[in-house]
């Protein structure tokens, strides 16, 4: 999100002064003080975040609880959809849903966002996107830690699958990577793009069963649905926290390798552009 001008000022600043000023910073910055860029944008987002609201940290959790209780309404009160296992399986998806569609969306800005700071000084693009989806990330663990108290108030309660949890984290942060990473590498060429995609998640998220269970498609187009790993990753969550057992593994492992594959796509991207990005947001 942008950060208001004298928080990106100050952000700017900062950061030249952790990158080096030699010549070639590919090789001078190296891989330390490419996280350490990481790591202060990770914190600087989430300054950022409880300082643009009276409540700070508390919109952190009752903003994303209005969103879920709008469509619960919707959903489950309005539409009689589900039964008395809805508002777990409905709050279960939108949480999924929250981390993902958050940074693709901002990621799709993203660069532009930081135009001030390309135009002045060498940084790896790709920190950008990155320190996006990290920042995310750590008000998404907070909605979970929500999630599993809610699951074990109101739901089935702790189950040994839970322990799984690490491993859905792992895949689904590899696939929030891939997707805000090359929609970040992608709409500077042609900035309207982001209405494109702005559009596209809005589709993907009546798609991926964050709705509805998969029981009422039709078994021809079941194999569609599976294509789209959104879903799969929904699927798998609502397994593992709300069926006991485990996730399906196969399609689990095709996500992981396809945002591997995705990610190595971007990171050319990334490669390939290196020097382009400053001209075509500055």
């Amino acid at each position: 999100m942008p950060q208001p001008c004298g928080a990106r000022v100050t952000g700017v600043r900062r950061l030249m002064e952790l990158i080096p000023a030699e010549k070639s910073p590919l090789v001078s910055a190296g891989l330390a003080s490419t996280l350490e860029l990481v790591r202060y944008k990770v914190l600087a987002e989430l300054k950022a975040e409880m300082s643009r609201a009276y409540l700070g940290l508390m919109w952190w959790v009752a903003e994303p609880v209005l969103y879920m209780a709008t469509f619960y309404l919707v959903f489950g009160v309005l539409f009689q959809r589900g039964g008395p296992g809805y508002p777990a399986f409905l709050i279960c998806g939108l949480v999924v849903w929250r981390w993902i569609d958050s940074s693709v969306r901002t990621g799709a800005t993203v660069l532009l966002a930081n135009q001030a700071l390309l135009g002045q000084v060498y940084v790896p693009k790709w920190v950008f996107p990155l320190s996006l989806v990290l920042a995310n990330g750590v008000k998404y663990v907070v909605l979970l830690v929500l999630l599993l108290a809610f699951l074990g108030l109101a739901g089935p309660g702790p189950q040994w699958s839970w322990s799984l949890l690490p491993v859905l984290v792992v895949v689904q942060l590899l696939l929030v990577v891939f997707l805000a990473g090359f929609v970040a590498a992608v709409v500077p060429f042609l900035p309207d793009l982001t209405i494109v995609v702005n559009n596209l998640m809005t589709l993907l998220l009546f798609l991926s069963g964050i709705f509805f269970s998969v029981d009422t498609i039709p078994g021809a187009w079941q194999r569609i649905f599976w294509l789209n790993p959104v879903a799969v990753m929904v699927d798998a969550y609502r397994d593992v926290l709300i069926e006991g057992g485990p996730p399906a593994l196969g399609r689990l492992a095709a996500v992981a390798l396809f945002a591997v594959a995705g990610i190595a796509l971007t990171g050319w991207l990334y490669h390939r552009y290196d020097r382009v990005y400053p001209k075509l947001v500055v």
